[in-house]
Parts: structure tokens; sequence; C-alpha cells
């Protein structure tokens, strides 16, 4: 059955009022800050992962402005090219809106040849895809909004664990790198997500979420579902939330590629590679290393 991921921390009830007053206030406190978006919208969201504290949030910005500035993310879309091995193979993308106008994203991260993926890039190029994919995903969202005149500032996430194994739990590189790129997410884009629907996920997956639950905000948590094996039970729940033309087949929609996929691996990049085979075909195509990394990408590096 799914459930949601809930925690016993508790919360202050903030009215909407106060919240109106303390965004005020938060705003001329960080009117030095060179922000991405200036709109309320994406303002808020640094009071609301931190609850309303104004200390907090601010603290959690400023840092957030200086990782930006150290890591040249304003520019990462214009001035970086990923490696082709993620461009065809990570195994995420865009797949349509759901019923708030917000994107939907599919994730099919069970059936990934995590190990042909991570031994095909360095760790610094793997987590500024993740970035370079956050700010596409979020520039996106922007120009929608523009065309639309209706905010747009979250998204809806199906993370689909079909094929999900031992193997792929037990990959040391692949939880390392899960994490960090998870930590490096809820530090910098907080409250992305509408809701976040994890389906297919196997018995194992609940000692892998006990590893990654406690780098997830609240606000995070709070958006989280997670269903088994039951399509029945977890199509229904994404049609509550995504129309039926915007999904594939495979999902309880009405899509299909042209060759009639009913998962749209086309545009999902969902199509399984596994094994030494997937691992020689991602490393022929890899680009050149680079050891020369100047910091981790997720570090701050601070210049005097």
């Amino acid at each position: 059955m799914g459930k949601l991921v809930s925690s016993s921390s508790i919360k202050m009830v903030v009215s909407s009022e106060t919240r109106a007053g303390i965004l005020e206030q938060f705003k001329r406190n960080i009117a030095d800050c060179q922000l991405v978006d200036d709109n309320d919208d994406y303002v808020i969201k640094w009071l609301v992962v931190r609850n309303f504290d104004l200390v907090q949030a601010e603290k959690m910005l400023r840092r957030s402005v200086e990782w930006r500035r150290a890591n040249g993310v304003d520019e990462i879309l214009h001035q970086w090219s990923p490696p082709l091995v993620l461009v065809k193979y990570y195994p995420m993308s865009v797949i349509g809106n759901d019923k708030f106008s917000c994107p939907v994203l599919i994730a099919s991260f069970g059936k990934a040849d995590w190990r042909g993926i991570l031994q095909s890039v360095t760790k610094r190029d793997y987590l500024r895809y993740v970035i370079y994919m956050a700010e596409k995903n979020y520039a996106t969202m922007r120009k929608t909004s523009l065309l639309t005149g209706k905010s747009i500032a979250h998204q809806t996430f199906i993370i689909d664990l079909d094929g999900f194994s031992m193997r792929q739990r037990t990959y040391r590189p692949f939880r390392e790198i899960g994490i960090e790129g998870i930590k490096m997410s809820e530090a910098n884009y907080p409250e992305s997500f509408r809701r976040v629907f994890i389906i297919n996920a196997p018995k194992v997956f609940t000692f892998v979420f006990s590893m990654v639950k406690p780098f997830l905000h609240q606000v995070t948590l709070d958006k989280i579902s997670v269903f088994g094996f039951d399509k029945n039970e977890w199509s229904a729940a994404l049609l509550k939330e995504i129309d039926a033309d915007q999904l594939p087949v495979y999902y309880g929609g009405t899509m299909t590629d042209p060759d009639g996929d009913p998962k749209c691996s086309s545009k999902c990049n969902s199509k399984a590679v596994h094994g030494r085979t997937s691992s020689a075909i991602l490393l022929s195509q890899s680009y050149e290393t680079h050891p020369e990394e100047l910091h981790d990408v997720t570090d701050v590096v601070r210049r005097q």
C-alpha cells in the first residue's frame, strides 16, 4: 500500500499574515545577495525549509549563493557541455506536466547500469550534470511562468525502482554519490517538489531509504509517497495528480513512443542497459576524465 513518509519532528504553525511579514523582512535581510530568481515564490522556499526561522534561512541562502558563485552555476547551461554518456544514459527526463502545470520527471533508476555510468565519468562531471539538469528544469519553469502568467515553482517526481538490485545497493560509489547528490540538491534547490512518487520499491529499499532520509528536509519527506509493485495502486495515485495524456501507458497514461513503446523510452532514457556489454559501450563513449579537479563540486570555495 502506498504510504507517505513521515517524521516525528515538530513543526511550528505560522499564519499567513505572519508568513507575509517574515518574507518581507527576509527580503530586506538578503537585499545584497545576487539571486538567480528574486520572485517571492523562489525566495520563500528558503524560509519554508527552515520553518520561517529568519536566521537559519538567511544562513542557508547565503551559503547557496556562494556555492553558485564558486562553482559557476549561473553559467553552467551556456558554458559547460555534459559528457555524452550522461546525456544518453542518465535515466531521468521531463515527460509532461501535472494537473497544476508543474513538470513531471520520470527517473527509471532501477534499471540503469550505474556501474557503467559511474566508471565512465568523473565524480565531478556526474555532480555537475545533476546541477545542469536542475538548472535546465528551473529555466524551463521560469520561462513557462513568464509565458503563461502562472507561477510554476515545483516539480512532480516519479522514481521507478523496478529492477533495483542488491548489486546496485552494494556498489559503494553509487551509494556515496547518491547521498552527495541529495545533500547538494537539498542545500541549493530547496522545496523543489510538489509531489514525489517512489514506485516498484523492493524490500531492500527500506534499508536504502534509511541512509538517505537524514539528508532530506522535512518538507521533502512530507511529499514522498512510497509504493510497492501493485501497479493498480500506484498508477491510480499518479492519475490523481497527472492527466493520462501526460503519462506513458506503462505508468497508467496514454502516451507511447512512435514505435508503440509503452514506457516512452526515447523520452525517458528508460531502456535498461545491464552488465559488461553496457559498461563497455558507456566507456567507449565517455569523455576524457579530468583528474585536475580544483575542488569538490559540493563544497564552497571561499576566496579571500
